[in-house]
């Protein structure tokens, strides 16, 4: 069994396939009548990726005047299983609510994008994303862009920022692990009993080890740590572990909420998208 699991980490870790549904996009933005462009990037390797470059529009359902000059860019970094058709539900409202335009990167081996997926590669495609945003003067202002990561994409995003924090202006992380072997562990107790965790005796298997827990104590910019504590995906004692490294820091907020892992913005609506706006007008306005 434990030969099994070294052996196919690569498919227990990304699924650019959720189960029972297509590759491809079922759809676009303008199903949700967002306007959108596609976006092909070219990672460090030479890999394409696609992204929708999804711009603020007054039209979008947003209260309130039009907002002067340009508005604060979200770099958004998915959770894993599928596609990034299948997230546009979030989106619209973090543009209604936020006022704000999104960059949707799909990882390499995802929806379109080439090649196959690797922690490796996920840290060009993200580093990619955020050159192309900073050189997007047209629309963009390089001065206000946030990251915002979710499960997966929170991994990618502590990695971005915590090399490159000095090009971001804030960071939002939502029901993010702590490392890997940690959430072997918890998904294979077996494997806890034999060593499986952070800096365990067989750690070191692990391919792709995202140690989150390693990193996000090196961010100083303003965070915002959402939390499910219902999640039945990743433990919420991983997020408080997460927090536990970074606490002591003014600008970082800890919001715990009584919801499932990735649907606390529909089942906690109320308390969601007012939290993630707060932190938008406070620190990207």
């Amino acid at each position: 069994m434990l030969a099994l699991l070294i052996a196919f980490q690569d498919k227990l870790i990304y699924v650019p396939r959720a189960p029972g549904l297509p590759r491809e996009y079922p759809f676009d933005p303008t199903r949700l009548s967002l306007a959108f462009e596609d976006v092909w990037l070219t990672a460090a390797d030479g890999v394409k990726l696609h992204c929708w470059y999804v711009p603020f529009q007054q039209g979008t359902g947003a209260s309130g005047p039009a907002p002067a000059g340009k508005v604060p860019t979200v770099l958004w970094l998915q959770e894993n299983a599928g596609n990034m058709a299948y997230r546009l539900m979030f989106v619209k409202p973090l543009l209604r609510y936020c006022r704000c335009n999104v960059l949707m990167v799909m990882y390499r081996g995802y929806g379109a994008s080439e090649g196959s997926p690797s922690e490796w590669g996920l840290k060009m495609d993200a580093d990619a994303a955020l050159d192309y945003l900073i050189g997007r003067e047209q629309d963009v202002d390089p001065k206000n862009i946030a990251v915002f990561g979710r499960s997966l994409g929170g991994a990618v995003a502590i990695d971005l920022v915590s090399r490159h924090q000095e090009k971001v202006r804030a960071l939002i992380v939502e029901n993010t692990f702590t490392c890997i072997p940690d959430m072997a562990a918890e998904k294979f107790p077996f494997l806890k009993a034999v060593g499986m965790r952070r800096g365990g005796l067989l750690s070191g298997l692990v391919r792709h080890p995202w140690d989150n827990l390693g990193k996000i104590g090196k961010i100083k910019i303003p965070m915002l740590m959402l939390a499910s504590t219902k999640d039945e995906m990743v433990p919420f004692t991983q997020m408080q572990a997460l927090y536990k490294e970074v606490r002591h820091q003014n600008t970082c907020t800890f919001f715990p909420m009584v919801a499932h892992h990735m649907t606390a913005y529909e089942e906690c609506r109320n308390e969601y998208w007012p939290a993630v706006k707060y932190f938008f007008d406070e620190y990207l306005s």
